[in-house]
């Protein structure tokens, strides 16, 4: 399976940030900062845990105490949610080394990354030579309504940018397939 990233805006708590689905990373986590933002009250772990099935080693001592629901836009006046498959890992974000140009602005620090875990358990089909991710539409009917919402992606994002702030979380469109 090729590896890659896609990102989209979302809404956590009324708190606008960068939702970035990875094929490289098993498990979601956000760093503190996001998470402090967003009202995501941690639960305490005792110890210090490092992130498994992924190719960075983030530390963390604190997880969300619930799976976390991601406003992703609207649909015919419906909220449309991802809800992460468990609760979330909290990591540390003090030795993160922000050495690209887009980083540097603190907006752009602040996101979710979704892991392979919960990309299954929502059934979503990322399709990033398309710069798009399909997810089911729970309110499919046959010959009523459209099998998937077709979400637009982003490759690393500036939100310094105001197009980029505003792009993808005011409408979703519905689509058969692809």
């Amino acid at each position: 399976m090729p590896r890659y990233t896609v990102v989209i805006n979302g809404d956590i708590n009324g708190y606008r940030l960068q939702i970035i689905f990875s094929t490289i990373h098993k498990t979601d986590w956000l760093t503190r900062e996001t998470a402090r933002k967003c009202g995501l009250l941690g639960q305490s772990m005792g110890r210090d845990h490092y992130l498994e099935n992924t190719y960075m080693d983030h530390k963390y001592n604190q997880r969300t105490r619930n799976p976390v629901d991601i406003l992703i836009g609207q649909n015919n006046g419906n909220n449309v949610y991802i809800t992460t498959s468990d609760i979330v890992s909290i990591v540390n974000d003090d030795e993160f080394w922000n050495r690209s140009e887009s980083l540097r602005d603190p907006r752009n620090r602040n996101y979710i990354l979704i892991g392979m875990d919960t990309i299954q358990h929502n059934n979503l089909q990322i399709r990033a030579d398309k710069g798009r991710i399909l997810m089911p539409n729970p309110n499919y009917q046959q010959a009523v309504g459209k099998k998937y919402y077709l979400i637009k992606t982003m490759q690393y994002p500036d939100l310094s940018d105001q197009r980029n702030r505003e792009f993808n979380i005011q409408n979703i469109i519905s689509v058969n397939s692809d």
